[in-house]
């Protein structure tokens, strides 16, 4: 007979009602290490004391039991026995200068490491830097310092007379101005500027010479594990298409030909040439893919990713478009960038560099967008580049139409399955018909759980992951709130790491009953979030409260013999609010511990010991009983031995019936040869003539393996019995 505990006890700070347990002492953990305890500090006595958890001084911290059976059953658990030592183990005996050098020597890096991801993250700035300023550096020279002054003519006075132009003149101007290089290309005046940009080019091209370092000692994965050989890695390296980009990325194509050493005033600089560090795309792939799966808002991040991906894109275009202009010739048709298009410049806007790239940024995403008009083309290169990028706009607003779309639409995959739901549960209430305070009541439920991102549950999930790292997550989220049930407190790992996985989040309206009284308990509850009151009959008296971190029912699930309340409800329990309630299920638990008998046993002493002391427990029923579950169980396995049996015997009697059919199958063949046999006999005895062996007919002498060599002596010796004796030989013939 199944039997229970009264249920749900008061929480701290309530007083226990007469229909209710007393919330007792939570037994002491014992200490499971070998360790010497510490006292525990005052601020773990308060911590403790207020999740309801009590420890003596000699008991171990909840923390240390979670972190030993982390260190247990992780995947990170050190290193295997007999493995090789470590750097720190080698260099014991070495110098300061040995140890540096040893270290170089066997220096690896596991791409796995935060370390490397963080590098990655230097490696796509320099990246940026160079996608971006390597074209705009080339097209808009003055980036580097002007390397000429701007000439214009002074309309005032005499127009073929130029002058260095002023605010004034590049406001008014009729005409673009002439340039007239420096005679040191401009280094005397802005110095500084190309200092700057030397500097920032040396700095990227170190970065990248780091990089090709690290490529060279990048651990690599081999049967699962993260080979950390030299002489491996260097082979896998030097022998992939890798290396070769590096050693291409690297070479200072711009320090040789921009910068004729040691003659540096008349740097001329070639910026374009360094478009060999573009071929250095595989890092930033990398660095996207590990920020992408590492970011909690993945669709976003790729909407970002979309979105540089278009600017950069009419960056490069906006300065092929500004380039061109210079080669034809600035200011000399409409279509060129220059005083004639239909973009002039207004009375308080100059020709700066500034202006020069906005206008042209602006007429490239018009362009490319094709949501714009732009000047007309009148020269032939003029209408070759105008074609092209008609054309590659075309492609790229269908690509980003494509991806932004399939973003949005994956973005709002998870809100538009949660509606479809909703939707559907409104119209089976619609069909059926129910009342509209209760169709209202399911509607709040859906939003709450909307709200409070609870549309999944875990299992749906976790379930993809393998059974070890379930276990590892759902032990950090919920190994806290297992740890508060009292009966589960000094538990071994193992069975807490299979009950966490069997803990199913339920979420209660305003106004619902967890349970009734009278009621068969086969639930534990642990409360996550929210309130629970016990009440009356009447649903007006209220006896205690449960607020969060609060348990009840915990004993109704270990079936224990004895208990005076049986295996029934002894209180009522409602939700004030919305409430998320953590269930243990009573077959989940009785499953998990038919693994551990220990626990089963310490369990079921703990529980006994609990309604000792509430005066709930009988003391003449057996310690154990068995319930209806144990009793199926065991019919169960009976049956199966005796199908089992039956099956052997059903068998055997089937291989004898064989055996002994055949056996009387071959008896009536020897039967009957024998039968032809003496009435041939007795024929020919009968009219007194002599037998002829080779009259006698032998049937089936061939079946039985009989050959007529066998049979002579017999035959001969008959032939010389006489009449008398005939009968005598046909019987002995016959035996």
């Amino acid at each position: 007979m199944s039997t229970t505990e009264p249920d749900p006890p008061a929480p701290n700070g309530t007083a226990p009602t007469p229909a209710l347990d007393p919330t007792p002492a939570a037994l002491p953990i014992p200490t499971t290490s070998s360790t010497t305890p510490t006292r525990p500090s005052l601020l773990k006595r308060i911590f403790k004391r207020r999740n309801r958890v009590h420890n003596d001084e000699g008991a171990q911290d909840q923390t240390a039991v979670q972190n030993n059976f982390m260190a247990k059953h992780g995947v990170n658990n050190g290193a295997a026995p007999g493995a090789a030592p470590t750097l720190a183990e080698a260099e014991v005996n070495m110098g300061c200068f040995q140890k540096l050098k040893h270290r170089i020597a066997n220096f690896t890096i596991d791409p796995s490491t935060d370390m490397f991801y963080y590098w990655t993250c230097f490696i796509t700035a320099g990246y940026i830097y160079n996608l971006l300023f390597i074209i705009a550096r080339q097209v808009f020279k003055d980036l580097n310092g002007p390397t000429s002054v701007s000439l214009c003519s002074n309309s005032t006075v005499n127009s073929s007379i130029t002058l260095e132009c002023s605010y004034e003149m590049l406001t008014n101007m009729k005409a673009m101005p002439t340039l007239k290089p420096y005679e040191d290309n401009g280094w005397a005046k802005h110095w500084n500027i190309r200092l700057g940009w030397f500097i920032c080019d040396v700095f990227v091209d170190i970065i990248y010479a780091i990089d090709c370092f690290l490529n060279s000692r990048m651990g690599f994965l081999e049967q699962g594990l993260v080979e950390r050989d030299i002489e491996k890695i260097h082979k896998r390296y030097f022998a992939s298409r890798e290396f070769k980009i590096d050693i291409i990325t690297l070479i200072p194509l711009d320090y040789l030909l921009g910068w004729p050493f040691p003659v540096f005033t008349i740097w001329k600089g070639i910026p374009l040439i360094r478009a060999n560090r573009l071929l250095r795309v595989a890092r930033v792939k990398e660095f996207l893919e590990r920020t992408e799966t590492r970011s909690s808002i993945p669709n976003a991040f790729r909407v970002l990713v979309v979105v540089c991906y278009i600017v950069i894109i009419i960056h490069w275009n906006a300065c092929l478009y500004f380039w061109i202009s210079e080669f034809i010739g600035l200011g000399t048709d409409n279509w060129v960038y220059g005083h004639l298009n239909k973009q002039s410049l207004p009375d308080d806007v100059t020709d700066t560099l500034l202006r020069r790239y906005v206008y042209s940024f602006y007429w490239s995403t018009l362009i490319l967008t094709t949501i714009g008009e732009v000047p007309s083309p009148v020269r032939n290169i003029e209408f070759v580049f105008v074609t092209l990028d008609l054309m590659c706009g075309v492609l790229i607003f269908a690509t980003i139409v494509g991806n932004v779309g399939s973003m949005i639409s994956n973005m709002s995959a998870a809100r538009t399955e949660f509606q479809n739901k909703m939707d559907g549960i409104k119209q089976y209430m619609e069909l059926r018909k129910v009342s509209k305070q209760l169709e209202m009541r399911v509607i709040k439920w859906f939003d709450y759980l909307w709200a409070n991102k609870q549309s999944l549950s875990d299992q749906q999930v976790l379930k993809v992951l393998p059974d070890k790292l379930q276990a590892e997550i759902a032990m950090q989220v919920h190994f806290e709130t297992l740890r508060k049930v009292r009966i589960f407190q000094d538990c071994e790992a193992g069975l807490l790491a299979e009950l966490v996985l069997k803990l199913q989040l339920q979420v209660f309206s305003p106004g619902d009953y967890i349970c009734r009284k009278g009621d068969i308990g086969r639930e534990m509850y642990i409360v996550k979030r929210g309130r629970l009151q016990v009440v009356a009959e009447d649903g007006i008296q209220v006896f205690a409260t449960l607020q969060e971190g609060s348990v009840f029912g915990e004993l109704s699930i270990l079936n224990i013999a004895g208990s005076k309340n049986g295996n029934r409800r002894t209180a009522n329990v409602r939700s004030v609010g919305y409430t998320d309630l953590f269930v243990l299920n009573k077959n989940d638990l009785w499953n998990a511990l038919r693994e551990y008998p220990e626990a089963r046993k310490s369990l079921l002493t703990k529980g006994r010991e609990i309604l000792r002391k509430d005066n709930l427990l009988d003391e003449n029923a057996p310690e154990e009983q068995q319930s209806v579950e144990e009793i199926a169980e065991n019919l169960n396995g009976s049956v199966k031995v005796l199908q089992t049996r039956m099956a052997r015997l059903i068998a055997e009697h089937s291989s004898t019936e064989t055996k002994l059919l055949k056996r009387i199958e071959m008896l009536e063949n020897h039967l009957a040869r024998y039968k032809a046999l003496s009435t041939r006999r007795q024929k020919h005895l009968t009219s007194g003539s002599s037998l002829d062996t080779h009259d006698i007919d032998m049937p089936s002498t061939s079946t039985h393996h009989l050959t007529t060599t066998r049979h002579h002596p017999r035959l001969r010796h008959a032939q010389t019995l006489d009449l008398t004796t005939g009968s005598e030989q046909q019987e002995r013939l016959l035996k």
